[in-house]
C-alpha cells in the first residue's frame, strides 16, 4: 500500500490477517506476524509465522513458523538480522536466521 495515498500496489495472497509491517532497510525485505490457523479456531490453539517479502521485487519469500499464540506484531535489527516477536505466554521470541 502507498503510505501516502492508501493506494494497494500489491497483493501479497500467501498470508493474510497482518495488520502492521516491519521493514528492515539493511536486508530490504518486508516482515510482518500472522496467524496460521482459521479464524473460527480458538485463539489459544492458534500458531503463527513471520512473512517475508522481498522490497525490491515485492515477491513473498517465506514463512517463517512461529510455536505459539497471540503472534501479532514484529521488529528487526537492520544490523544483526535478530528478528523479534512477542508470543502470548512465551514472552519475546528472537529469531535468528543463517544468512
Amino acid at each position: 500500500m502507498h503510505a501516502r495515498t492508501g493506494r494497494i500496489l500489491k497483493t501479497i495472497p500467501q498470508v493474510g490477517d497482518a495488520d502492521e509491517v516491519w521493514y528492515d532497510s539493511g536486508s530490504n525485505r518486508y516482515y510482518f506476524a500472522h496467524s496460521t490457523a482459521g479464524a473460527a479456531e480458538a485463539p489459544s490453539a492458534r500458531s503463527g509465522a513471520i512473512g517475508v517479502v522481498d522490497g525490491t521485487t515485492d515477491a513473498f519469500v517465506k514463512d517463517i513458523p512461529i510455536e505459539g499464540a497471540g503472534v501479532h506484531s514484529v521488529a528487526v535489527n537492520a544490523r544483526n538480522k535478530h528478528i523479534f516477536v512477542p508470543v502470548a505466554g512465551r514472552g519475546i521470541l528472537v529469531v535468528t536466521l543463517g544468512q
